[in-house]
């Protein structure tokens, strides 16, 4: 997780915290829920600065809907959140490239064939050919950079930290 993640998670924490006090918990059994949530949303008990971008947005969405259970939509929104990072990263080589995004969704339909003939921009793509995009792009910034192009993903693209 960024620093802006990090103060993020502790200030959610602290609302959904005030609010299971406010709900008669005592101090302990607060602390002792927030692991329990960890362990619920995330298989083991983790601590917060271990914490992945994927295991965050589970979290989150886990902490907004203690505060706010009838905000549906902040809860989704968190789990949008591996989504919105794998556009971000194709826009984001797309720039450094000084390429558009039709050149990415032109690497997409080339890698899928006639299967993405519909889709009209980056949104359409399904994870696997985002995540597909963003190999061949990387692949191509470091062939531009005089790199080999052997890329291999060192961390899920979930895990990849992206200011946001």
């Amino acid at each position: 997780m960024s620093p802006a993640q990090l103060k993020l998670y502790r200030a959610l924490w602290g609302q959904a915290r005030r609010v299971l006090r406010a709900q008669g918990m005592e101090p302990k059994d607060a602390e002792a829920e927030r692991h329990a949530i960890h362990v619920r949303e995330l298989g083991r008990d983790k601590s917060s600065l271990a914490l992945t971008n994927a295991d965050f947005d589970k979290v989150k969405a886990a902490f907004l809907a203690i505060t706010d259970d009838t905000d549906l939509g902040a809860q989704l929104a968190a789990q949008e959140q591996p989504r919105k990072r794998r556009l971000w990263t194709v826009r984001d080589l797309c720039a450094r490239l000084e390429k558009s995004e039709a050149y990415a969704l032109g690497i997409a339909r080339q890698m899928q064939g006639g299967a993405l003939a519909s889709a009209g921009g980056l949104e359409d793509l399904g994870d696997a050919a985002l995540d597909a995009v963003i190999v061949a792009l990387k692949a191509e910034a470091l062939r531009v950079a005089g790199k080999p192009a052997r890329w291999r993903r060192k961390k899920p693209v979930e895990e990849i930290d992206i200011p946001f």
